[in-house]
């Protein structure tokens, strides 16, 4: 499924070499026809529900799918060329014949695969940072050895001239130099066990959402289901205790079901190494964490008919140190009772419905980040 700050960086020279004029050549001298652009790979670089928890530091190592945008300074694209499997392993792209009006580049890497075409058509630099990636595709879990979830998300960077750096192959051509930081379009949510608190005995997870989210990549709209919603879907119904403490089954949760996850025995603090998480579109939004929770009151906390209950518990805000975060910031975790406290469920803070503004909650996460480092893959 699916923020100090660590930037998934991957450092990338675009080398342009421009020429102006087109005439006869005179004895001794070179005719400039054109530009010459090479983007360069100066590391390596390559082509993953309940997940593991990332760890402090992880390296992400994943770069496939990858499209280099030419721009005018305007941000309009005039060229647009694609890292083939052999580019990506030598590690630089040559693009030759470059229009003298270039004077920008912008590289979008792990392309989701339905979305290539699309992404190779986009004109302009406000195109390709608002298109509308799904949820979907940024929460699929990578497989195969040395995959990590965060591998796989979508990069997108913008290049900076380096006016000192040096050509290594002159050959007539003007020489220009770009670095370019890629960043992750996306920041991830790791939602760790729920433990009893005050005045509760015994408590289990049936379910947890992400709310009040970015509806895709281009944040043009938040999607926000509200209480009355006929997606919180039960079996048992919401504000009815329960009879047992048992098992409470949920009919079709709410669409996506990238931001839903049934209850799992693998996240506990006993382990404290599988987590559920979601990949949400970095943005000024700070979405919402439901959990619907249910448990038994603990003796001296219920008057004899309700000590069993089910109930919702629904996070708005989330608070780094003492001050709630204002914003969701790209490659970036935010680790939500990840850990040996858990999330702590108390016998006051559940409500009937999930998104009652009166009953919302905070809730202190742990914002750490991850990095990239660049594996060189085979072909």
């Amino acid at each position: 499924m699916k923020k100090n700050h660590f930037l998934t960086t991957v450092v990338i020279s675009a080398l342009i070499l421009g020429l102006t004029g087109c005439g006869i050549e005179s004895e001794g001298s070179k005719s400039k026809d054109g530009s010459v652009v090479l983007v360069k790979l100066p590391g390596n670089m390559t082509t993953r529900a309940i997940e593991d928890q990332v760890a402090n530091n992880t390296t992400a190592a994943v770069f496939d799918n990858a499209e280099v945008f030419l721009t005018t300074s305007t941000g309009a694209v005039v060229e647009q060329h694609s890292f083939s499997n052999t580019e990506i392993t030598a590690g630089y792209k040559r693009i030759e014949q470059v229009a003298a009006s270039v004077t920008n580049v912008v590289v979008v890497a792990n392309i989701p695969s339905g979305d290539i075409t699309a992404v190779r058509a986009l004109t302009n630099i406000n195109a390709i940072k608002a298109y509308p990636y799904t949820i979907a595709s940024q929460n699929i879990t990578p497989s195969g050895p040395g995959a990590v979830p965060i591998d796989n998300k979508t990069l997108i960077g913008f290049g900076i001239y380096n006016p000192t750096a040096v050509d290594q192959n002159p050959d007539g051509h003007d020489y220009k130099e770009y670095d370019v930081t890629l960043d992750a379009i996306t920041a991830r949510f790791e939602i760790g066990a729920v433990v009893a608190g005050t005045g509760v005995a015994q408590v289990e997870l049936v379910g947890v959402w992400i709310n009040s989210f970015y509806a895709d990549g281009s944040k043009a709209g938040v999607t926000r289901h509200p209480s009355s919603a006929s997606y919180w879907g039960l079996t048992a119904t919401a504000g009815v205790q329960s009879t047992a403490y048992g098992t409470v089954a949920l009919s079709t949760p709410y669409v996506p079901i990238d931001y839903y996850n049934a209850a799992n025995s693998g996240v506990n603090l006993a382990s404290n190494s599988k987590v559920y998480a979601y990949h949400v579109f970095a943005g000024t939004n700070v979405p919402h964490l439901i959990l619907l929770v249910k448990g038994e009151y603990s003796a001296g906390h219920y008057d004899g008919s309700d000590k069993y209950f089910l109930k919702w518990y629904t996070f708005t805000k989330f608070f780094d140190g003492g001050s709630p975060i204002t914003s969701v910031d790209a490659n970036t975790i935010y680790k939500v009772g990840v850990g040996s406290t858990g999330i702590v469920i108390n016998d006051k803070d559940g409500a009937d419905l999930p998104e009652l503004e009166k009953f919302d909650l905070g809730i202190q996460v742990a914002v750490t980040a991850w990095t990239a480092k660049s594996v060189v893959p085979g072909v």
